[in-house]
């Protein structure tokens, strides 16, 4: 059975055939009959011989013409003494300068014969014309194989990311988003696609059509659903061709997932029980005792003790016996810091708020963390 490009050859030989009243054979880089007429219909998918002179075209790139059939060329092919053929032109179909097939006009009688040989220099010039358009034909199917392969590999890489990630065009509207996508949010695919950012990240004011065109980087959108808010923090490459805008790739995770990440970077995302805290005597215990108490409540709470006494492991404990030890543990050691400037690093201040503060302000956004316990070292709290 014939390929889609077995089909698209023999359609080619037919009508080059059914024009010239001559017969037509195309012959591949392996020497492998793919179309054929008249007598080598039969013969299509049989394999060509070495010494022929389609061998020789192959082998050289250059274009033969064999007007006696026995002769020449003909005394290197095996099937020389048994061959029907009268006479034959063979062509190269060239890709890059390189053979990788042959197109030949065969007569197969003396009509055939005469037609051919007293119009010898059109046909072969005709030839060299359609071995062109079949080179152009092999090479567009070559471009779009390796196209459909590289976006196969592409999709492929997308969709085992954990990132979502979301293609859109210039009104702002999904065109395709991966598997991460569907569970960061979730929600379908069906969902999704086709439907405008605005929709999608439902719980956010923004000018799209703005963000879009211009990108932007880790800017927090959360999405209301029901009862639920997720919130993502996102980012936004343009897609641009010759100047002109043409849509963007959506970049997105959850606030979730960069808590995560803060505690294991940071390196104070270390899980401690009230079992890592030693000792035995009465007052450890009772000790142990009311933290594990404080931790199922969440009120403030204050920790005090000299230095090296274990504040900190104590403060880890109960973080990890809340309901909140799947958040960030932030520790912030106060004493660093000037008495006078503690709540503005905290919780930032505007232009101008006191001397030395930076131009146009330093707005600090908690709202990512705001699930999080914060540890103010030697200050006597713990949040």
């Amino acid at each position: 059975m014939m390929n889609e490009q077995g089909l698209y050859m023999q359609k080619i030989a037919e009508v080059i055939a059914g024009i010239l009243k001559l017969d037509v054979t195309i012959v591949d880089k392996n020497l492998n009959r793919i179309a054929g007429t008249g007598y080598y219909l039969d013969r299509i998918n049989t394999h060509i011989p070495c010494g022929s002179s389609f061998d020789y075209v192959l082998r050289t790139g250059k274009q033969v013409v064999v007007p006696n059939v026995g002769q020449g060329l003909c005394l290197e092919c095996p099937f020389c003494d048994n061959c029907n053929e009268l006479a034959h032109v063979c062509c190269p179909i060239l890709i890059e300068q390189k053979p990788v097939g042959v197109l030949g006009l065969v007569a197969f009688n003396n009509e055939q014969r005469d037609r051919l040989l007293s119009a010898l220099d059109k046909y072969k010039e005709f030839l060299n014309q359609i071995c062109d358009l079949i080179a152009t034909k092999i090479r567009e199917d070559e471009i779009i194989n390796e196209l459909l392969a590289a976006h196969s590999q592409i999709n492929t890489i997308i969709q085992t990311v954990n990132e979502g990630m979301m293609l859109v065009n210039a009104k702002g509207k999904v065109t395709y988003c991966n598997k991460a996508s569907e569970n960061i949010l979730k929600t379908s695919s069906e969902y999704i696609l086709d439907r405008y950012l605005k929709e999608i990240f439902n719980g956010t004011e923004v000018c799209w059509p703005t963000l879009l065109s211009e990108g932007f980087e880790s800017r927090e959108l959360s999405r209301v659903e029901a009862n639920n808010i997720i919130h993502c923090i996102v980012s936004c490459k343009p897609v641009l061709s010759e100047g002109n805008f043409l849509g963007a790739v959506i970049n997105f995770n959850p606030a979730s997932a960069l808590h995560r990440l803060f505690g294991e970077f940071s390196g104070v995302q270390l899980d401690r029980s009230f079992d890592t805290i030693l000792g035995t005597s009465k007052a450890i215990m009772e000790c142990k005792r009311q933290a594990a108490l404080a931790a199922k409540s969440n009120s403030t709470v204050l920790i005090t003790g000299e230095t090296g006494t274990g504040k900190d492991l104590l403060a880890r404990a109960i973080h990890s016996a809340s309901n909140r030890r799947d958040k960030p543990f932030i520790t912030i050691n106060c004493g660093a810091i000037p008495e006078t400037l503690l709540e503005s690093e905290l919780f930032g201040y505007e232009q101008g708020a006191f001397t030395g503060a930076n131009k146009g302000a330093n707005l600090v956004n908690f709202s990512w963390l705001m699930a999080a316990p914060y540890f103010l070292m030697k200050s006597g709290i713990c949040l």
